[in-house]
């Protein structure tokens, strides 16, 4: 019986999850989806996302293919992994795909969404979705945003990166940067999205934690360039920011063959 090849968008709450990869004795996103795809498919499934979050981070737009022998059409993968998987993890959409396509190498560009809770209030729906940090006196919000813009384009993002991300490669293309206020008509919420074609481990976080600290006023908003050199240590840029703030918007993909 020839396999077939099926590509999901994947949402999930990351929090109790530490991260996308499977690893032993940990519970993972990637381990508890192939759970419910082996429990349908009556045989071991190997899945491939186009992006590793990290632990806590969440994912409304992750890409994750896999193949199977099992007959089952469209809506029943569809129903049946839904109706299996936790209630932090669900299916979105489902398509065919190539048995041995693996979204991971298709990856054209991806966009991250941070947001920042900065009501001295502390709304408890947010907790687990946004960094709370209550400044009384506001952020300077233009001279964030004037800095941002200073990462759009190709650079080398080494001090961007955390010492565990081993690739010796560290330039990035930043295709799209932005600073919102009152995000969701919260004024209390702000939010970075960042969309480009490829990120370091941590790379988003940290050049979130590097912008607020720009918006403090800790940082001046002209240092972004300095960091972006090839001489730039780690150690200069600014703190990681929590990962519960961040999640995977979307992942645009090349042109996938069909299945």
């Amino acid at each position: 019986m020839r396999e077939r090849g099926w590509l999901l968008t994947l949402a999930y709450d990351g929090l109790k999850y530490s991260g996308w990869q499977k690893q032993q004795g940990l519970a993972t996103v990637q381990g508890v989806l192939e759970e419910a795809i082996v429990k349908m498919a009556g045989h071991e499934v190997a899945t491939f996302a186009a992006s590793r979050t990290d632990a806590g981070v969440h994912a409304l737009g992750q890409r994750v293919s896999f193949a199977t022998r099992k007959e089952i059409s469209e809506d029943g993968w569809f129903r049946g992994l839904n109706t299996s998987l936790p209630r932090d993890i669900s299916v979105r959409h489902i398509q065919p795909c190539a048995p041995d396509y693996n979204p991971r190498f298709d990856s054209v560009e991806k966009r991250y969404r941070y947001v920042i809770d900065t009501d001295p209030g502390r709304n408890p729906l947010f907790r687990l979705l946004a960094w709370h940090r209550p400044w009384t006196e506001g952020l300077d919000l233009d001279a964030m945003q004037r800095a941002a813009e200073s990462f759009l384009g190709e650079h080398d993002f080494k001090a961007f990166r955390s010492s565990a991300d081993p690739r010796e490669k560290t330039v990035r293309i930043i295709r799209d940067i932005t600073v919102q206020t009152g995000f969701g008509a919260d004024s209390g919420l702000i939010c970075v999205e960042i969309c480009g074609n490829a990120f370091l481990h941590n790379m988003v976080r940290i050049m979130v934690g590097t912008l607020v600290e720009i918006g403090t006023g800790r940082y001046n908003e002209h240092i972004v360039p300095t960091l972006l050199s090839n001489s730039a240590e780690r150690a200069l840029a600014g703190q990681t920011a929590p990962a519960h703030g961040l999640c995977l918007i979307d992942v645009k993909l090349g042109r996938q063959r069909k299945g």
